[in-house]
């Protein structure tokens, strides 16, 4: 009984493989505040978890004309489309999309749908995939993002900076001041 299900399972584990596209979409930076008509840019990183192959990966994603300018991997309607041929097991890819926002305010980002077909159901010579092949799924969100005009920006990172810097001269002084108080009191 214990040979049965060896067998059993080793047979039925040929049918089982399929691939497991994990997609995580970021954002380059600090990405809590970002300055209106400076470059913005998200980073897309899919890997392959499962055990057979994906034929053409496809990430989509969308970035509204009016809100953003696309600079890099952005067509003029704002559409994100990547296709890796090929993603074997265990492998990965990444692409950055650049964009630059024209507008001020609060952004919630969005979700990139992928797509990819099961490389582990095996093909006739002249078969093609088909739609009941085809897997997809949605990357993770970096969440919102403040864009802010560049006053804003600057009010917001000057009362950070005088922060920093008098905690430092703070803290530097009294390296200084305290063994220069202790030399003057053994010199007297």
């Amino acid at each position: 009984m214990y040979i049965f299900g060896i067998i059993c399972y080793t047979w039925c584990a040929e049918f089982e493989k399929a691939p497991l596209v994990i997609a995580h979409k970021s954002v380059v930076g600090d990405f809590t505040q970002v300055r209106v008509d400076k470059p913005w840019t998200i980073h897309y990183f899919h890997v392959n978890t499962g055990d057979a192959n994906a034929i053409d990966v496809t990430i989509m994603d969308m970035y509204d004309p009016k809100v953003f300018q696309g600079v890099e991997n952005v067509n003029s309607q704002g559409h994100v489309s990547h296709t890796e041929p090929k993603l074997g097991v265990q492998k990965s890819f990444s692409f950055n999309v650049t964009v630059i926002p024209k507008v001020t305010g609060t952004y919630q980002t969005s979700r990139a749908r992928v797509k990819y077909f099961n490389g582990g159901v095996p093909l006739e010579e002249d078969e093609e995939y088909d739609d009941e092949d085809l897997l997809t799924g949605y990357s993770s969100s970096p969440g919102p993002v403040q864009f802010l005009s560049a006053e804003e920006y600057l009010n917001s990172n000057y009362s950070i900076e005088v922060i920093k810097w008098a905690c430092f001269l703070i803290m530097a002084s009294a390296t200084v001041l305290a063994p220069g108080l202790v030399w003057l009191q053994t010199s007297i």
